[in-house]
């Protein structure tokens, strides 16, 4: 049996936070994590580089009914807070675009620093470790795992939602959190990929493109974002979309259309993009097929699918494809 001030449960960023808080206050302090290690989605976040903080925040950067919970969190711990607490325990901020990464770009370096800050402040870690029940008893909880019980003072739930069934959050402490009398709201993705029905993302999976991604719910747009595009075999991902899919997927959620459009070449305005292409399939052609006149512009596999969806013969002369255009557009 373990007797403890502070069990946490989950070993996250938020549960490894926690404990290190606890500990730092003097007390006895234990992580109860299910997972056979903690930690594990700090490794994938930031594309596994970590975006640890931001340095814009604010009620403006958060969406749901009462944005403005944030407030009395940011000003008992804000950036400045943040960026001192890592250098602290060993990283060195880098900061790309307003986001701030480990100076050594490894979500890893997050983790090991987290791990040893919080043994170093003396606190138990218990991996693998499956709870079965959750009972008060007198002024103490008693927790039941398959390894072990323990008798705390206090409970700190940092279990996430449903956000990564993989890494361990997967909604199983849901139950026992409901049973000390909270409630949950309808849980839709927040900060996530879009999932698209087309059969070609398979073959563009991997490439990244600065794009603007532009949201249309019920076929009105609601929301553009520009950024570094991540193309999957499954749909689209980064930051921009990350951006959009809070909206998007509170409209699915609510039965709405969804749908988005992507500008691959958003420095340009389309006029500037029609003078363009056509000078490439014209004067700078010499010779080549339709996919040829797109090399440089667009990453070579991409270029593949976008003529394809135009309804252009990949093989086709780009002459004759600019002469095919002229005359569609004159009649």
């Amino acid at each position: 049996m373990v007797e403890t001030d502070v069990a946490v449960i989950g070993g996250g960023a938020a549960g490894l936070m926690a404990s290190i808080a606890a500990a730092r206050q003097g007390a006895k302090t234990v992580i109860i994590e299910h997972m056979d290690r903690v930690g594990k989605k700090i490794l994938a976040t930031g594309n596994g580089k970590c975006n640890y903080t931001n340095a814009l925040q604010g009620v403006s950067y958060y969406r749901g009914e009462n944005p403005a919970f944030v407030l009395p969190v940011f000003e008992q711990f804000g950036l400045s807070d943040t960026l001192s607490f890592f250098e602290e325990i060993g990283i060195y901020p880098k900061c790309r675009n307003g986001y701030y990464y480990p100076a050594s770009g490894q979500a890893a370096a997050v983790l090991d620093v987290l791990r040893m800050e919080a043994a170093y402040q003396g606190v138990q870690t218990e991996t693998s470790c499956e709870i079965k029940s959750i009972k008060a008893q007198g002024k103490v909880y008693k927790i039941v795992a398959n390894k072990d019980i323990f008798l705390t003072c206090s409970i700190i739930f940092a279990t996430g939602l449903l956000a990564s069934p993989k890494t361990g959050s997967d909604g199983s402490a849901f139950p026992y959190i409901e049973k000390f009398g909270h409630h949950f709201v309808d849980i839709v993705p927040a900060l996530t990929g879009l999932q698209g029905k087309q059969a070609f993302f398979k073959s563009i999976a991997g490439i990244r493109a600065e794009s603007t991604i532009n949201l249309y719910i019920n076929d009105v747009q609601i929301q553009t974002e520009t950024g570094e595009l991540q193309l999957t075999d499954y749909g689209i991902s980064g930051i921009p979309v990350f951006q959009l899919s809070r909206y998007a997927a509170r409209a699915l959620h609510a039965g709405k259309k969804v749908h988005v459009t992507i500008d691959f070449m958003p420095r340009l305005e389309e006029n500037e993009l029609s003078a363009l292409l056509t000078v490439r399939f014209t004067k700078q052609a010499h010779g080549k097929c339709a996919s040829e006149a797109l090399i440089g512009l667009f990453n070579r596999k991409l270029i593949d699918v976008l003529l394809k969806e135009a309804g252009i013969d990949l093989h086709l002369l780009a002459e004759k494809v600019a002469r095919g255009q002229s005359e569609r557009l004159a009649g």
